[in-house]
């Protein structure tokens, strides 16, 4: 598809410059002053070119086409006064939104099964259910019964159990309130980049907060898990590394150690916060499936020592089998000569590191940190993954 799509913009491009060679050509051969108004044509096409472009990249997104989509139901469904209409609205605008929120949060570069229809049916029931319709798409069925509200955080719901912990999660039947726990997250994150604040209040009085009530046990690791969140470490490390070690245990039984390695590596990462950076923090977490481990960094210590134990550390990750490993840091931005100095020497390490011929940068992320009690913070997390151990 990435070559499909690389292909028309080339032809395009083509075109665009053969028409457009001849004029400029014609331009640099002409000894009279260029008046720009006299080729007002030009800016008119680069105009409809950026259009164009975006109009191809809509084409090739579905669920973005769906949103679209869903506008013109909803204009229909006003003057019509439409029923079938209004489904057709609702369908469409959950399937774009819900879609394209469960892709924004996912960091695996793994293809996502993808919620396709809703279904609304007259028999009463708690949650929603799914079924599959082809290979890698699925139909959601939800009550005529229920409130709109209710449908759609059930709605949710379900896509997060069909497109998380996928392979997985007959280990974690063995630990149902961390599998909750976990889906819990997913599913508040989700319902938040929809952006509806009625749903969201829903979801918290008359879901989150009865799960949180009833279990100390998932809210104490709803606690420790929203920390992470908070660090930007859940989507990001957790959730990718588990999508990772679900590939390399595939057609293994349960194991209790299997299990153990997914609730230590929860306990590893609590480990890894701002205020703990200038303590001796465990940064390698090496099991049987999952290994991988923590460049953390804190600006005091990289201009103090430089980056040279940093490159050691990525070298014993190379050495020892890792599959994977992540700079991180947390770090308070400002226009001081101490933030340039510190951005020079991280930029000088990531250099160093992408120079190594097994390792490949899959991410590069910025994100705002939330710190209670704290200034705001901006944090950094970079995937590198080691292909020879893959």
């Amino acid at each position: 598809m990435k070559d499909f799509k690389f292909t028309i913009y080339t032809i395009i491009l083509s075109v665009v410059s053969n028409l457009l060679s001849s004029v400029f050509q014609n331009t640099l051969y002409k000894e009279e002053k260029i008046k720009l108004l006299d080729y007002w044509y030009i800016f008119i096409i680069l105009i409809l070119i950026l259009f164009l472009f975006d109009f191809i990249r809509l084409l090739f997104d579905k669920d973005k086409c769906d949103l679209w989509r869903s506008r013109f139901y909803k204009f229909a469904s006003k003057i019509s006064q439409s029923n079938v209409n209004e489904k057709k609205y609702i369908l469409s605008d959950l399937n774009s939104r819900i879609n394209l929120a469960r892709r924004a949060l996912d960091y695996s570069n793994s293809v996502l099964p993808k919620m396709v229809d809703i279904e609304w049916v007259d028999s009463e029931f708690k949650d929603s259910e799914t079924y599959d319709l082809k290979e890698g798409q699925f139909v959601v069925k939800v009550s005529n019964k229920n409130s709109q509200e209710d449908n759609i955080i059930n709605i949710v719901r379900a896509v997060t159990k069909r497109t998380s912990l996928v392979g997985i999660r007959y280990i974690l039947d063995n630990n149902k309130d961390l599998e909750t726990t976990i889906d819990e997250v997913i599913t508040e994150n989700l319902i938040r980049l929809i952006k509806n604040k009625h749903i969201l209040d829903k979801y918290y009085r008359d879901f989150l907060k009865i799960c949180l009530d009833n279990n100390k046990r998932i809210k104490k690791y709803f606690e420790d898990i929203k920390n992470i969140d908070n660090l930007g470490m859940f989507f990001r490390v957790f959730l990718v590394e588990l999508e990772f070690f679900s590939n390399r245990i595939v057609g293994q039984p349960f194991r209790p150690f299997l299990l153990g390695e997914i609730e230590y590596f929860l306990d590893y990462l609590k480990e890894i916060t701002p205020e703990k950076t200038p303590e001796k923090v465990h940064l390698t977490y090496e099991k049987a499936f999952l290994k991988t481990g923590v460049l953390l960094i804190r600006s005091e210590k990289i201009l103090q020592i430089g980056i040279e134990n940093y490159n050691q550390m990525v070298d014993h990750y190379l050495n020892h089998s890792f599959n994977s490993f992540y700079l991180i840091y947390f770090e308070k931005e400002s226009s001081s000569n101490y933030w340039r100095r510190f951005n020079i020497l991280i930029n000088e390490l990531i250099k160093e590191i992408k120079n190594r011929i097994t390792v490949e940068q899959v991410f590069d992320e910025h994100y705002p940190v939330f710190i209670a009690n704290s200034e705001k913070q901006m944090g950094r997390c970079i995937r590198f993954i080691i292909s020879e151990n893959l």
